[in-house]
């Protein structure tokens, strides 16, 4: 009979991905069940594929492969919850466009490295994996990505993570929806956070992805998570009180606003005190930023922020012995 691969994908993803069946096992389970037959390699090719977004060409003809064969991608539809970071996608036909686009130049077949993000580590050890995905520059930018859906606790992955976040190739969609996303819970790379990390490893990370995204501030990209405009509009401000309007718009769980309240505390009061060492007598002091400086040492005192070791290891080195006294009073 003939190959009708998108009549069954979601049956077939749904053993292969979600069960974790071999594919002979697939291929025993989709003849016996619905009396689809085909080769091994068949359900191999059509699924590495598919989940990057495209067909192999043994698979559709040149006239359709890029019209119907493309994963389908989500746009975000922000949650009403204020509590919660988790976001609600729908279809969006024109992102699946550039998303084809964007992974035109990836052959599947040819580089062995391009593969499903979920695969990329099941085949060489966890230090080889992290070195070739160190090395493989048209990987850069799914890099944290594949890196997260596939965390391990301890040293090696952080350290590769906190290394990636210090190249700007590896930061273009930090806050912006993943390349492959499975359900409601895995669609941005703090969700991966979320999801996949230990409770004591998630803080430093968030604060690493914020800063990572403030110091390259990358032109967002088409889809993003719900709460990206107000991150990058806190991020903007010179005024702290809006600032903090904009963080408290953002609307996600409590852990991951703290994160971003550090960070922008955080360059504020770099900004202030380097214009309080610049000052010299004879000028003007620069009173409003050393009010504004108190007036987020206050907030950090009601928050708890700045007091435990994560806040404290980001903010300290920005703040001179007095403002660590006062912070501590």
């Amino acid at each position: 009979m003939p190959k009708n691969w998108d009549f069954y994908k979601d049956e077939i993803e749904n053993l292969y991905i979600k069960q974790g069946y071999t594919l002979g096992k697939v291929r025993d389970v989709m003849v016996r069940e619905h009396n689809f037959t085909a080769s091994t390699p068949s359900p191999r090719k059509y699924f590495h594929n598919s989940v990057e977004g495209h067909y192999n060409s043994d698979l559709s003809s040149p006239s359709t492969q890029s019209e119907s064969h493309t994963y389908q991608p989500f746009s975000p539809v922000t949650s009403s919850s204020s509590s919660s970071s988790v976001t609600h996608f729908a279809q969006s036909s024109s992102h699946r466009s550039s998303m084809s686009q964007d992974l035109s130049g990836l052959s599947l077949q040819e580089d062995p490295l391009i593969n499903s993000s979920l695969m990329f580590f099941s085949t060489r050890t966890d230090t080889e994996s992290l070195r070739l995905l160190s090395i493989s520059a048209e990987l850069a930018p799914r890099a944290l990505e594949i890196l997260l859906r596939n965390w391990e606790p301890g040293g090696e992955f952080f350290k590769s993570a906190i290394r990636f976040l210090q190249q700007s190739n590896y930061c273009q969609t930090i806050v912006g929806v993943n390349w492959t996303r499975w359900n409601h819970r895995d669609e941005t790379l703090f969700d991966l956070v979320d999801e996949n990390v230990l409770e004591d490893e998630q803080p430093q990370l968030f604060v690493a992805l914020f800063t990572a995204d403030l110091k390259f501030g990358h032109e967002l990209a088409q889809l993003n998570a719900p709460w990206a405009t107000s991150w990058r509009s806190a991020s903007q401000q010179r005024d702290w009180g809006r600032a903090k309007d904009y963080l408290a718009a953002m609307g996600v769980h409590h852990l991951l606003w703290q994160c971003a309240f550090v960070v922008i505390a955080k360059g504020f009061l770099e900004r202030n005190n380097s214009r309080i060492r610049g000052w010299v007598k004879g000028t003007p002091f620069p009173e409003g930023s050393h009010r504004q400086n108190y007036a987020i040492l206050d907030d950090c005192r009601e928050f708890s922020l700045g007091t435990d070791s994560w806040s404290y290891a980001h903010l300290w080195g920005c703040m001179d012995e007095e403002q660590l006294r006062y912070l501590f009073a």
